[in-house]
């Protein structure tokens, strides 16, 4: 397809929409700024809990999780981990659903110099975790599309410290008070829905005016079809990893 529009100098669109939603760019914004110092882990959960029985749950219909919403904490995750090409461990499972398509999937990506991601696309998960843990060596992110917080530690306002293999005076752990600055933020406008929800209006308006301004303007793509290609590489690896067999034909 990517060779095709090129021949016919066309533009090529994939509908990675999410790309666009408000929380995950303000977390692109705080992670960028350094704030939360380098990043060093992410976690992306998807959890939900319920049973389906549609068409998207069947392997011949190319259904299951990983294809449904994979591709969009995935596209997240490898924007924030700035690896194109990760290290990725799996799992997969049919647990509730009726079809045969899996309704859990765990994720690990990793690469050298860049954080470790773990995502979990699941719906077992009566008691749903946040949407959105980022870690880094100065503070944490947490949080889901309605709200977000972070707390971080400015280390230039703290004393050096020094090894000191003496034991402490009551033999406990060391332990200081940290000088923590906090934030918040929470969308302008009703957060977008999650997974299972239809495509929001505010993430798909913005794809389509950043075609406009593509075609109309020559403003670079900002969702790219070689960076989609990326990630369905990934998905390819995740389905290797976790043993999910391909649709049936």
């Amino acid at each position: 397809m990517i060779a095709a529009s090129r021949k016919a100098e066309k533009l090529l669109q994939p509908f990675q929409q999410r790309r666009y939603e408000k929380d995950f760019l303000k977390i692109k914004e705080i992670c960028d700024s350094g704030l939360l110092g380098e990043i060093k882990f992410i976690r992306i959960a998807w959890h939900g809990f319920k049973r389906r029985w549609d068409w998207q749950t069947l392997r011949e219909c190319a259904g299951g999780s990983l294809n449904n919403n994979g591709p969009h904490p995935i596209d997240h995750a490898m924007v924030l981990m700035g690896a194109e090409d990760p290290d990725v461990w799996a799992e997969a499972a049919a647990y509730l659903t009726c079809g045969d398509g899996e309704d859990h999937v765990k994720i690990i990506m990793s690469k050298p110099g860049h954080p470790t991601v773990d995502i979990e696309l699941s719906d077992i998960f009566s008691y749903p975790q946040d949407r959105w843990m980022v870690c880094g060596t100065a503070g944490t992110l947490k949080g889901n599309p309605d709200k977000l917080e972070w707390q971080w530690v400015d280390w230039n306002t703290m004393p050096e410290r020094a090894v000191d293999k003496r034991p402490t005076p009551d033999r406990g752990y060391n332990k200081e008070d940290l000088n923590w600055q906090s934030d918040s933020w929470t969308p302008a406008t009703k957060s977008d829905g999650g997974a299972g929800a239809n495509p929001a209006p505010q993430p798909v308006i913005d794809l389509y005016t950043g075609m406009w301004n593509t075609i109309c303007k020559g403003v670079p793509q900002a969702v790219t079809p070689e960076s989609v290609r990326q990630r369905i590489a990934v998905i390819e690896k995740v389905r290797s990893c976790a043993h999910i067999p391909e649709p049936v034909k």
